[in-house]
Formats: structure tokens, C-alpha cells, sequence
């Protein structure tokens, strides 16, 4: 009995390494496994931060190469506006004159009485796009007398 004994605690005893083995390889490969994710993890993170900053840098390009593109192009349609004006003369204001239900001074250009007239604005418009409008000042307001906005 005592053979069995010592068998039966041999057998326990390769048991027991056997398992502490399978554990300890469990283990490894499982911590392999979380480190391997985690430095995939990471670096898809540095990545993906990466493309999202370089999208957010031509967006910011795009829409400052547009604003230049627009802002020129208003800044263009102003001066022939102004242009167009003060081809009559220069700015004037007459008396006031009813618009709408409102009363506003008279805008003249030289001779050229522009209020309810659209035909500055229009010319500017045919050439350039957009809108064009022609205000006058109203006590604290800005009163539009002639404009193509519809």
C-alpha cells in the first residue's frame, strides 16, 4: 500500500506541475495578449489622431483659400459699385422722402437720385453674381433704397 501511496502522490504531484505549467502558460499568453492590444490600441489611437489632424488641416486650408477667393471677389464687386456710383458724381444726401413707411434721406450720386432705383445694383450683380445693396442711415438704422436681394 504504501507503493500505491507514494504512486498516488507522484501522480498528484506531476498533476499539480502540470497544471502549475498550463497556468503559467495561460497567463503568458494572456498577458501577451493584452499587451499586444494595448500597443495596437495605442497605435491605431496615434494614427487615427494623426489623419483626423491632417483632415482638420485642409478643411482649414479649403476654407481659407474660399474666404480669400470670396472676400476678393467682394471686395471687387464694392469697388465697381463705388466705381458705378461716383461715375454720376459724388455722394450726396437731399431731403427726406418716404420708402415704404419709413422716411430716409435721398441718396444721390451727383445728379443721380438712387433711392428706389436698381439699376446700379443690377449692373454690379450682372457682372460679378450675388447681391448688391445701397443703404442710407436712418437715425440709428441702415435703410436699404436700392438692392437686387430679392
Amino acid at each position: 500500500m504504501s507503493e500505491r501511496k507514494r504512486e498516488a502522490t507522484e501522480a498528484g504531484s506531476v498533476r499539480r506541475k502540470v497544471l502549475a505549467w498550463f497556468v503559467l502558460v495561460a497567463l503568458l499568453v494572456a498577458t501577451g495578449a493584452v499587451f499586444g492590444w494595448w500597443r495596437m490600441h495605442g497605435e491605431m489611437r496615434v494614427r487615427a489622431d494623426a489623419g483626423a489632424a491632417r483632415a482638420v488641416d485642409l478643411v482649414r486650408a479649403q476654407l481659407a483659400a474660399a474666404n480669400r477667393v470670396y472676400g476678393d471677389k467682394a471686395n471687387a464687386a464694392v469697388g465697381v459699385l463705388r466705381n458705378a456710383a461716383l461715375a454720376s458724381g459724388p455722394a450726396s444726401l437731399g431731403p427726406e422722402v418716404e420708402l415704404g413707411e419709413r422716411r430716409v434721406p435721398e441718396l444721390r450720386f451727383g445728379a443721380r437720385v438712387v433711392n428706389g432705383t436698381h439699376d446700379l445694383v443690377d449692373s454690379t450683380v450682372e457682372l460679378l453674381g450675388g447681391t448688391a445693396t445701397l443703404f442710407v442711415k436712418a437715425g440709428d438704422d441702415f435703410v436699404r433704397v436700392s438692392t437686387n436681394v430679392k
